[in-house]
């Protein structure tokens, strides 16, 4: 089934309980449409209080923007929510996940036994403050929990934005897992903290573009998870993006773990790359690669394929002595690049090794594949 609650200048739908599921159990949707939307943590109390915040969906003032708690959405995650905004009024059509003004944000999917979705559809920003978790725990499957984020609904420079001190974390946990799309080819700048831990995935597909992941200067993307691929975008261009000018740190939850990330990844100027000590990165569309790679002993990144990426490794500093292997036969270059004090070790398997000027490393161990020029110093 289907329920749609609106309000004209505010929404309120404290302590309220809706079931839009079919007889036969499948579930429905119910959509709330007020002009900006602040998620904030609380109780789904009642009776509903109207003058007392923060009752969800209070209005603040004479503006158009409303609040709904992370409470609220719990309690109604037994079917399929969507929370879309609208541009009227003083609001923007933005939607605020505000982990600042309660105390930090839980949106949790019990052991439901079925898939659920939360839908957010922000005619502009969908913005993190604070800390916000998404949770799927329980054994019953599939207890899967997906995130739709689809921010500039009809405002194009619309986008998520995870602001300076803000944290998002994605745990499946206990067999539940969670997905965390980027949809409609937004671009997801995150200044703050994203950490994807358990069975959890952020998904940057392709259905109406590929969306874009910037770590920015200072921001940090924790990548702990257990699931195979951490990253998906689609398996034949591979074509959503990861940019990161901040700190990556890929530690699954146990050692001897790996992951891989089916997406276009590039290491910035000022980047680092950092796999513990333990743990292997499959990386199927690498392309610039500078800033610094940082692979303890017994760290593994592997470039696994080849799908457009340039695997260019520029003005590139490896520090640690892990393992660099390259596959999927496409040829990968070395400008400016600077190895580690140790061994810098390099699988080349089927592909070619260009080693270009300024490549400089103290001992080069390369097995497989061809390789062309010598750097600065002696291949060895």
């Amino acid at each position: 089934g289907f329920v749609e609650t609106s309000g004209k200048r505010y929404l309120d739908v404290a302590g309220i309980h809706v079931d839009a599921s079919s007889a036969t159990g499948a579930a429905g949707t119910w959509l709330l449409d007020p002009a900006d939307v602040s998620i904030v943590h609380g109780d789904n109390a009642a009776p509903i209080d109207m003058n007392t915040p923060p009752s969800p969906f209070f209005p603040v003032g004479d503006t158009t923007t409303a609040s709904i708690t992370d409470g609220t959405i719990n309690a109604a995650l037994g079917t399929d929510v969507l929370i879309s905004t609208a541009s009227s009024g003083t609001g923007n059509g933005d939607i605020f996940f505000d982990g600042l003004s309660n105390g930090a944000l839980a949106i949790r999917l019990g052991d439901s036994g079925t898939a659920r979705t939360l839908t957010l559809r922000a005619d502009r920003n969908i913005v993190f403050d604070g800390n916000t978790v998404f949770e799927s725990s329980g054994p019953t499957l599939p207890n899967a929990f997906y995130v739709e984020l689809h921010a500039g609904q009809t405002n194009s420079s619309g986008k998520l934005i995870t602001n300076v001190g803000g944290a998002v974390t994605l745990t499946g946990s206990s067999g539940g897992s969670v997905d965390l799309i980027v949809a409609d080819g937004r671009t997801w700048d995150n200044g703050g903290v994203l950490t994807l831990d358990g069975l959890s995935t952020l998904r940057l597909p392709d259905q109406s573009g590929y969306a874009t992941f910037n770590n920015l200067q200072g921001g940090s993307f924790y990548v702990n998870s257990q699931a195979p691929w951490s990253i998906l975008s689609d398996s034949s261009v591979q074509g959503g993006v990861v940019n990161n000018a901040g700190t990556v740190y890929v530690a699954g939850q146990s050692s001897g773990t790996g992951t891989s990330w089916e997406a276009r990844y590039s290491n910035l100027v000022g980047g680092t790359l950092n796999i513990a000590s333990g743990h292997s990165l499959s990386m199927q569309n690498a392309d610039l690669l500078a800033g610094t790679i940082d692979f303890a002993t017994g760290g593994s990144l592997v470039l696994s394929e080849a799908h457009g990426g340039s695997r260019s490794f520029q003005g590139t500093t490896f520090t640690g002595s892990g393992l660099l292997t390259l596959s999927g036969g496409a040829p990968a270059t070395f400008t400016n690049t600077i190895g580690s004090s140790g061994t810098l070790t390099v699988n080349s398997g089927a592909s070619a090794v260009a080693l270009g000027t300024g490549f400089t490393t103290a001992s080069l161990c390369l097995s497989g594949g061809t390789v062309s020029g010598s750097g600065d110093q002696p291949a060895r």
